[in-house]
């Protein structure tokens, strides 16, 4: 009897080895971080106008952490759902050189924070199961939020401003794919390394306040600047999580 309930035994946990890639595996657990980096330097040299040249450089990182759930539909195929919390922050400078050589600067820098949510669709490759199973993956979401924003800066040589304001009404949309690889630590768990594209677009309504200081009479004017922005952004994206595979066998 004893020798029939280890055979059972060895027998359901063998299948389920084997079926962990099977229709019905629920698939879940944390995308620990997936970030992104973008990079951009614009230079430009006036033929006329007040302006002699003009050199921006912005910079933006995102990190975004949560949870994913799926289930596989076949052997390879994994539909499902995630949601995350995403932090970003862009800075940008610019320099610009009149003709009188007089030089002008801004300092900007936006902070945002969003909850996102959306569908993923992941394909494993592969002809036999092994430690380390390759795989694409689609994945599209919609997302809101808030944030806030700060610049700083000088109009002419007599004069400087500080600009603070607040970032409301974020309505954000990505989509992006990826290649990356699952490595399991045994038959249950498994962690992944990705790297991949990212589109987003981001809408959002800021409300600032600048408030102008001149250096010769030294009086402050304060001035509302609103404004709706619309950002759209390319980006490589790089992801690390940890996922638990659950057979109904178990």
């Amino acid at each position: 009897m004893k020798k029939i309930k280890l055979i059972f035994i060895m027998s359901a946990f063998a299948y389920s080895a084997s079926a962990q890639f099977s229709k019905g595996t629920i698939f879940v657990g944390p995308t620990l971080g997936t970030n992104s980096y973008q990079s951009a330097s614009d230079n430009l040299n006036y033929s006329s106008g007040s302006n002699q040249t003009r050199t921006a450089s912005s910079k933006a990182y995102t990190l975004s952490f949560g949870p994913q759930v799926g289930v596989f539909i076949n052997d390879h195929l994994v539909l499902g759902g995630s949601i995350n919390y995403s932090l970003s922050v862009r800075n940008t400078n610019t320099s610009t050189t009149l003709t009188n050589n007089n030089l002008l600067t801004t300092n900007a820098k936006t902070n945002t924070s969003t909850v996102n949510a959306g569908p993923f669709v992941r394909y494993y490759y592969f002809d036999k199961l092994s430690k380390t199973m390759f795989y694409t993956q689609l994945n599209g979401t919609l997302g809101t939020g808030r944030g806030g924003s700060s610049s700083s800066g000088n109009n002419n040589i007599n004069s400087t401003y500080q600009s603070d304001g607040t970032i409301n009404g974020i309505f954000s949309w990505n989509v992006g794919g990826s290649i990356g690889l699952t490595h399991f630590f045994n038959d249950f768990v498994g962690m992944d390394f990705a790297v991949g594209y990212g589109y987003t677009s981001v809408n959002s309504n800021n409300q600032n306040v600048t408030n102008t200081s001149s250096n010769i009479s030294e009086i402050v004017t304060t001035v509302p600047n609103d404004y709706k922005e619309t950002l759209l952004t390319h980006a490589v994206t790089l992801g690390l999580g940890f996922h638990w595979f659950f057979n109904k066998v178990i």
